[in-house]
């Protein structure tokens, strides 16, 4: 049975910041391009106002890599905190299902302003058409005019489910292969060269605890229920060049490998 005062708590916030608190930061990007010439940071803004609002801190493991730049990112896929977290930390725009995006109401508008969006329609995109828009995104985005967005990451979560377990060393689960595949497909057809190179870049980042801050299935926030913050930890494992693999199973392999190892660290107390 769900708790009474977890659903209006969860109800409210998300009310305010899905459909009241949007159109003030959208108000503001235009007024700042159309008035001031200037450029407003409107996803940065906003995600950082969600974040003042919810009792969690975060952590970098300190075995982390240094995060890379117009490339891949794949991650676990834990809560409807992701949308936020992920997108924030780890620079990236987001491919997901257009219900997705709709879920979230205005929040939609402000990643679609700030240039965040891949949008897949589920029966209609296969994974080619997806990916095609994929590499048009990152295509267009390196030469981007503005500092904030230029060089973004293209973030998808690879698992078939969301995962309930939280270590996986010893049972290293099945992750989609569609998009991987795909990646490993352009890599082999592109010279190893200059910038070519920059879409080939594959990286695992893993975080904990994402379910602790926002569980749109209990319908639990963390606002301040809970006394102690909750720690948000992540590991940053090395990039992978999917053409250094003759074969895509290999591939498949090696990011199985580095996904449970990087879970793991992520995991880990240290």
């Amino acid at each position: 049975m769900f708790n009474l005062f977890n659903i209006i708590n969860f109800t409210s916030f998300c009310v305010y910041n899905f459909i009241i608190t949007p159109p003030y930061y959208i108000a503001k990007y235009f007024y700042n391009k159309w008035f001031c010439y200037s450029y407003y940071p409107l996803d940065i803004f906003y995600i950082e106002n969600i974040f003042h609002q919810l009792n969690f801190e975060y952590e970098k493991h300190k075995d982390s890599y240094p995060l890379i730049e117009g490339g891949f990112i794949i991650s676990n896929h834990r809560s409807f905190f992701d949308f936020f977290w992920d997108s924030y930390i780890f620079k990236t725009a987001m491919v997901g299902r257009i219900l997705a995006f709709v879920s979230i109401g205005f929040s939609s508008i402000v990643s679609y302003l700030s240039n965040k969006m891949i949008i897949m329609i589920r029966g209609v995109d296969t994974r080619y058409t997806v990916f095609n828009k994929i590499i048009t995104f990152l295509e267009s985005n390196k030469n981007y005019t503005n500092n904030y967005y230029k060089n973004l990451n293209v973030l998808f979560y690879p698992e078939s489910t969301r995962m309930t377990h939280l270590k996986v060393s010893n049972d290293c689960h099945y992750l989609k292969p569609g998009l991987l595949k795909s990646i490993w497909e352009y890599s082999h057809s592109i010279p190893r060269l200059g910038e070519t190179s920059k879409f080939g870049k594959v990286q695992i980042c893993i975080s904990t605890n994402k379910e602790n801050v926002i569980n749109e299935k209990k319908f639990f926030i963390n606002n301040g229920c809970l006394k102690s913050p909750i720690l948000v930890k992540y590991y940053i494992d090395k990039e992978i060049y999917p053409s250094d693999f003759k074969t895509f199973d290999d591939f498949y392999k090696y990011i199985i490998e580095r996904w449970c190892i990087s879970w793991d660290k992520a995991y880990s107390n240290n």
